[in-house]
């Protein structure tokens, strides 16, 4: 989630962390994805707490079994296992994950996210 608190101050002198969960089998581009969060979240005030899943069933265990409350979840749409990343969003939302989830292709079709509850893909 965001809290305050913890992080880097804002405008307002309060101190903002937001949670993230980048949910991706490709170690470069979680490289590179965490590398732009954390430059958005600096240029924004905003300390970001990355976790990091490397397929569907690793996301819903931080989500569902251990309770985890991630701010925004990154969704790979391909992952090479038997739960892509439009399965694991619908398993998500049905398990009550409220949070905002980005649906993310390596190709151009992200096609199947919205129907499953990405706020975008």
């Amino acid at each position: 989630g965001v809290q305050s608190g913890a992080g880097t101050e804002n405008n307002d002198g309060l101190e903002l962390t937001a949670d993230i969960l980048v949910t991706d089998d490709d170690e470069t581009f979680i490289f590179m994805i965490k590398k732009t969060l954390r430059k958005l979240g600096n240029s924004h005030g905003v300390n970001l707490n990355i976790d990091v899943a490397s397929n569907g069933q690793e996301a819903l265990h931080k989500i569902v079994d251990e309770k985890s409350k991630y701010a925004v979840v990154t969704m790979d749409k391909e992952m090479g296992t038997e739960m892509d990343g439009i399965e694991t969003v619908k398993r998500m939302r049905d398990a009550g994950y409220d949070g905002c989830v980005v649906g993310v292709s390596a190709s151009d079709h992200t096609g199947g996210f919205s129907s499953v509850g990405a706020d975008k893909a």
